[in-house]
């Protein structure tokens, strides 16, 4: 289903806000392009970008947020002093991996159609 048909299915259902969060590296458009695109469609609508960055996350750092970085922080440093270049530390499966910048821009993940549903539902 489309951005458009979402919005326009969520207006008759008596919604009067929708949040839409655009990945990076979208295919319609990035944020504004999207936002410039809505407003054509839905003038009426108070359109508002943000762009999150560094404050994703947001809130005060919890122990699970210090430990995360440590791990990133510490497997960063490690793979420099292995001599690993272009690549990021990350973490999958509760292990640090490295991940070549290149296959990391390029990487698509697919929406989890279970939360994509639980959206859904919860949007009622």
């Amino acid at each position: 289903m489309t951005l458009w048909k979402v919005l326009e299915r969520q207006k008759k259902r008596g919604k009067n806000s929708s949040i839409v969060i655009v990945a990076e590296g979208e295919k319609l458009g990035n944020a504004y392009e999207l936002a410039e695109q809505t407003k054509i469609k839905f003038p009426n609508y108070d359109i508002r970008v943000s762009v999150l960055g560094h404050i994703q996350r947001g809130g005060s750092p919890s122990c699970a947020d210090r430990v995360l970085a440590s791990r990133l922080g510490f497997g960063a440093v490690a793979g420099l002093l292995k001599g690993l270049t272009n690549v990021m530390a990350g973490i999958q499966s509760n292990q640090l991996v490295y991940t070549p910048i290149d296959d990391a821009i390029k990487k698509h993940n697919e929406i989890n159609q279970d939360l994509l549903l639980i959206s859904e539902v919860l949007a009622l």
